[in-house]
C-alpha cells in the first residue's frame, strides 16, 4: 500500500505524547533522542503551548545537510519561515506532537508522496529548536528513497505540488523551487524571460499529473487555484512535450499504478473478511 498508508497506520496506532520517524536509510545519533526531548523540555511553556513540536539537526554521508540554524533557539520559530524566510534548508528530524499528526494524516495517491505536504500545512505554528545532530543521513544507499533523476511517484508529487502551493503561497517568490523541469530547457526558458518561475512550477504539476495518469481537467480540479484557460492550456501543451521526453528517455516509474493495485486488492480482502 506505500509508505503514506503505512505512516498513517502507525499515527493511528500511536499512544504516547510525539512521534518521530526514521527511515530506512537513516540513523538516530547517541543520545540523538534525549537530546530532541531535552530541548523541548527547556523551552518556556508558552512557546510550548504554540508548538508542535521539536526540529533537530541531520548530518549525512555526502555532507551536504545545514549544520545550524543560525537563530536565536530561545525563541522558537514558525515552521515555515524557518526555511522560506531564515534561509535554512535540506533534511532535518522532526518530533511532533501525536495529537497534531492524529489530525494531519498524509493523503494516500501514490507508493510515497513528500512528507512536507503534512508539515507546510502544520507549519504556520512555531516549532522548538534542537542544536544538537540527532540523525545520521545515508543518501543512496540501498535503502533510500530518492526523488531525483527518474519521474517516479509522479502521482504523489503531482498532489505534492499542489498542495505545497497551497499552503506555501503566502510566501510568494519563496515558494519551493524543486521539482522543476529538465534542467537545460528549464535554463532556456526561464533564464531568457520567456516563462517565470511560477509558471516553471505549473508545468512541474502537469507533467507529474501526465506521469501519474491523472487527466487534464482532474488536474484543474486538483490545483488549488483557479487558473487563466491559456496559461493553462500553454503549460499543459509544454508539460505534455516534456513528459513525452521522459518516456522515450526511460525516466518514468508508474508507481501509482501498482498503489492502484494494492488499493483493489486490499479492498477486496476487507469484503471477503465482513462476508
Amino acid at each position: 500500500m506505500g509508505k503514506a498508508f503505512m505512516d498513517n497506520q502507525a499515527i493511528k496506532e500511536a499512544k504516547g505524547d510525539f512521534i518521530i520517524w526514521c527511515d530506512s536509510d537513516d540513523y538516530f545519533t547517541h543520545n540523538g533522542i534525549k537530546k530532541l526531548f531535552e530541548s523541548w523540555d527547556s523551552a518556556d511553556g508558552t512557546v510550548k503551548d504554540e508548538a508542535f513540536g521539536v526540529i533537530g539537526l541531520c548530518d549525512d554521508n555526502l555532507d551536504i545537510t545545514m549544520n545550524t540554524f543560525n537563530y536565536d533557539l530561545s525563541k522558537g520559530v514558525c515552521f515555515n519561515d524557518l526555511f522560506q524566510l531564515h534561509g535554512y534548508e535540506g533534511d532535518h528530524c522532526l518530533l511532533i506532537k501525536t495529537s497534531v499528526m492524529k489530525n494531519h494524516f498524509f493523503p494516500e495517491v501514490d507508493l510515497v508522496i513528500p512528507e512536507d505536504v503534512v508539515y507546510t500545512k502544520i507549519g504556520n505554528s512555531k516549532i522548538i529548536l534542537c542544536e544538537s545532530t540527532v540523525l545520521h543521513k545515508e543518501y543512496m544507499s540501498k535503502n533510500h528513497l530518492c526523488f531525483t533523476g527518474q519521474c517516479n511517484y509522479p502521482r504523489g508529487r503531482a498532489h505534492r505540488l499542489a498542495i505545497i502551493k497551497k499552503n506555501l503561497n503566502q510566501y510568494g517568490s519563496c515558494i519551493y523551487p524543486s521539482e522543476l523541469v529538465t534542467k537545460k530547457i528549464f535554463h532556456f526558458l526561464y533564464n531568457g524571460n520567456y516563462i517565470s518561475k511560477k509558471h516553471s512550477y505549473l508545468i512541474s504539476f502537469f507533467r507529474f499529473c501526465i506521469h501519474g495518469d491523472i487527466i487534464f481537467h482532474k488536474a484543474l480540479n486538483i490545483w488549488p487555484y483557479k487558473l487563466n484557460r491559456l496559461v493553462s492550456y500553454s503549460a499543459y501543451t509544454l508539460s505534455l512535450i516534456l513528459s513525452y521526453i521522459d518516456s522515450i528517455k526511460g525516466r518514468v516509474d508508474k508507481t501509482h499504478l501498482i498503489f492502484d493495485k494494492s488499493v483493489h486488492k486490499y479492498s477486496l480482502d476487507i469484503m471477503m473478511i465482513k462476508h
